[in-house]
């Protein structure tokens, strides 16, 4: 929010307060215009809507301190308890209002339901019943047992994310008040410790599919996803209208913006909400060129010829892929490999093999469907191959009848290198 050229005098119901910004956040100051000097105050915010919630707090407080008015007419202006049930309620109905207004998708509502779940069965735990009860100290704590369940730091982050704004929509809304506002920074996690697959991996995959029949469906997935990045709700819903095998292109619809309601049940929603389209790999064209083409169908389907299950998907990769060719690919116990592959491990893996070869990196974003760079920053991981052959490029020196160098391992590859880079 850009910085106020000057103080904007607020009249509240008790004082006169100057609101300004210093370094982004909201201040009141009310050291002149009031009988008594009431001395400068961080509202804690920068949002302008929770800053004049806050004020009108402050300008409460300050009036009991200055015996201004009684506590027990301030407990007038109090609102009621919040039920924790129904104060999730509410925010539920808020958040999965119409999509043209501002609501979620329902994956996001799904989504939320566990968080919101977990965090309300914790409250109970401790014997917490209203939201007015739900404070930092409460926050931090909960923080804790997240840390302490060995939950990802990623899903710390996106579980206390969504508590945080639940309690500002309900501090918004005047289902509470500011003092319950909470004040809990948080630090977003950055990068990624799930595996990429290598090259190597991903063959021995398509090669034990290939040599079983009863899995060459799932080795048909396997290209896929290693060709496109795509997400697994995006190759499940899949159409044959979505490929031009002539044009070597593929569309990845969203249809969330469809005028037909009565269609609804068939709506295809991309993450972004947006439709993109990306080139057929020749390895996904050949695939592609020879499988029976099913008029109006999904493209790939499970086991059986329906459709494609992604709970089941995961569960039939995992027990019939990874753990057959965990043996040829080891890794210690504590370690991050190829045991803890999935399939939206081939994301990293597409992502990672692009930005390799040389793909530029908006290209990158717009086939992987992202708005800016740092996801793709997210998916990217550097092959060592790769990462030694960039080094062995440089050519930083190259001193001549260098004694103190040559016949080092290395130096004369490095030399090479360097000099037919």
């Amino acid at each position: 929010m850009p910085k106020p050229r000057k103080k904007e005098l607020i009249a509240c119901q008790y004082y006169s307060w100057k609101l300004s910004m210093r370094h982004g956040v909201y201040q009141a100051d009310g050291r002149s215009g009031n009988a008594s000097n009431l001395g400068r105050h961080s509202l804690a915010t920068k949002d302008k809507t929770q800053a004049l919630i806050a004020l009108k707090s402050l300008d409460e407080q300050m009036a009991l301190r200055m015996n201004l008015i009684t506590k027990e007419v301030l407990h007038q202006h109090e609102q009621p308890r919040l039920d924790l049930d129904y104060g999730l309620q509410l925010y539920t109905k808020y958040s999965t209002r119409p999509r043209i207004a501002g609501g979620v998708k329902p994956s996001s509502a799904r989504r939320y339901k566990p968080v919101f779940d977990k965090f309300i069965s914790f409250l109970k735990q401790k014997g917490i019943d209203s939201w007015q009860q739900v404070g930092n100290s409460i926050l931090t704590s909960y923080t804790s047992w997240l840390d302490d369940e060995d939950y990802a730091q990623r899903t710390q982050y996106f579980e206390l994310t969504t508590l945080k704004q639940c309690l500002k929509w309900l501090v918004q809304e005047n289902h509470l008040t500011w003092t319950t506002r909470i004040i809990c920074p948080l630090r977003k996690p950055q990068g990624t410790d799930a595996h990429c697959y290598s090259q190597e991996e991903v063959t021995a995959m398509v090669e034990l599919c290939h040599a079983q029949p009863g899995l060459h469906w799932l080795e048909r997935v396997i290209v896929a996803l290693a060709t496109t990045g795509l997400r697994i709700s995006e190759l499940a819903s899949l159409r044959w209208s979505d490929v031009d095998l002539v044009r070597k292109q593929l569309m990845i619809s969203d249809e969330s913006a469809r005028l037909h309601k009565k269609a609804a049940g068939r709506r295809r929603e991309t993450k972004t909400s947006r439709s993109r389209s990306l080139p057929l790999h020749g390895l996904l064209l050949a695939v592609l060129t020879r499988m029976d083409r099913t008029h109006g169908g999904c493209i790939f389907t499970g086991p059986n010829g329906g459709p494609l299950k992604q709970n089941r998907l995961r569960e039939i990769f995992v027990n019939q892929v990874i753990t057959p060719l965990v043996s040829r690919f080891p890794n210690s116990p504590d370690e991050i490999g190829f045991k803890d592959g999935r399939l939206h491990s081939f994301r990293h893996y597409f992502c990672s093999t692009c930005a390799n070869e040389g793909v530029p990196e908006l290209v990158v974003m717009n086939w992987l469907g992202h708005r800016n760079s740092d996801m793709v920053k997210h998916y990217y991981h550097l092959n060592d191959q790769v990462s030694q052959l960039a080094m062995n490029r440089l050519q930083f020196f190259d001193p001549p009848g260098s004694t103190v160098l040559s016949g080092s391992p290395g130096w004369e590859d490095a030399r090479t290198t360097g000099k037919t880079a």
